[in-house]
């Protein structure tokens, strides 16, 4: 009485296809987030310098900026322009880590998870096959 087990390598492959495809998408959202934030770095980094010209040549109009001439309130708005630029790049790599930790996370629970029910695949054919021993033995000892 041979033990078919082909129900469990059918569970298993469709296991395997659906953490696969998951994987894959976990994956390609990852890549998609590091774009985005790099694309965003590069944005914010160039209105920055775009931006520096624009704000620099309007206090230096004003007399406020050029040569020796130091204002306080040039010193103030440079601060605050530089301090936005540093700021809105700090937020957008913190935003950035955060994805990647989830990203991280959902990989290791879809690794569990595959794992888990391998295990419990793998449990069951095992059951299975001794159970059909059990009552090949049984059916020997009945004859």
């Amino acid at each position: 009485m041979p033990v078919d087990t082909s129900a469990f390598e059918r569970q298993r492959r469709a296991l395997t296809d659906d953490y696969a495809a998951k994987r894959a998408s976990n994956t390609f959202g990852r890549f998609v987030s590091q774009q985005g934030f790099q694309r965003n770095q590069g944005t914010n980094q160039r209105n920055f310098q775009r931006g520096y010209g624009g704000m620099a040549g309007g206090w230096g109009r004003r007399g406020m900026t050029g040569g020796k001439v130091q204002s306080g309130f040039w010193r103030k708005a440079l601060d605050d322009y530089v301090g936005d630029y540093t700021r809105n790049q700090g937020y957008a790599q913190q935003d950035y880590d955060t994805q990647v930790n989830q990203f991280n996370n959902t990989d290791a629970q879809l690794d569990a998870s595959y794992q888990r029910s391998l295990a419990d695949i793998e449990a069951e054919k095992a059951q299975l096959i001794a159970n059909t021993a059990l009552n090949i033995q049984a059916l020997k000892t009945s004859f």
